[in-house]
């Protein structure tokens, strides 16, 4: 599974995400609306609003191309990652207090800001599954070595960065003299 992952072309991966991204924002739509009227099922509320959630579909294309999410690489997730969809999120959300008001959608003015929050929320998490289980299945690839990483510094973590990601070795802990290092875990090594 991992080698068919990785052997993924970049405009196959981005389509991916691409595609993940769309769906989340009809899933948060469906939660949105169901914590808004605390209910499990709340399709009979969603189908009297289904105009807006298409809009909201359709626009959200727009806003995804826009601030690039689809590009943004699993392995690279961080904080810049983070910022930039919750900008996509606040973007959305403004896209859906237009529309609701331009169709005049029977939606309370909240599930708007419920389903900007929630897309968030999916948008980030599902990334970081995603890049835990690709660490986890690299992980598990037989053949590669463990090695202990001499040295905890920014050299030690940039080293034991580059070999998780490629190469016959597995870093496993790191060896450091340093006594305020010792018993921390680093870069998920101790």
């Amino acid at each position: 599974m991992y080698q068919l992952l990785v052997a993924l072309t970049r405009a196959q991966k981005r389509t991916v995400l691409f595609v993940l991204d769309i769906l989340v924002v009809q899933v948060a739509f469906v939660l949105a609306y169901s914590l808004r009227y605390g209910m499990t099922n709340p399709f009979s509320i969603i189908f009297q609003t289904l105009d807006l959630i298409l809009i909201m579909t359709l626009a959200s294309t727009l806003v995804i191309s826009a601030f690039e999410l689809h590009k943004i690489k699993l392995q690279e997730i961080e904080l810049h990652a983070v910022q930039q969809i919750g900008l996509a999120a606040i973007a959305l959300l403004l896209v859906a207090i237009t529309v609701s008001y331009l169709i005049d959608a029977e939606t309370p003015r909240s599930v708007p800001l419920i389903f900007s929050v929630t897309f968030f929320v999916l948008a980030v998490s599902y990334r970081l599954m995603a890049l835990a289980a690709l660490n986890w299945m690299r992980e598990q690839q037989s053949g590669r070595s463990p090695v202990a990483v001499y040295g905890a510094g920014v050299a030690g973590i940039q080293i034991a960065a580059a070999l998780r990601k490629s190469g016959p070795f597995r870093p496993t802990c790191f060896l450091d003299d340093s006594h305020t290092l010792q018993g921390l875990h680093i870069s998920g090594l101790t």
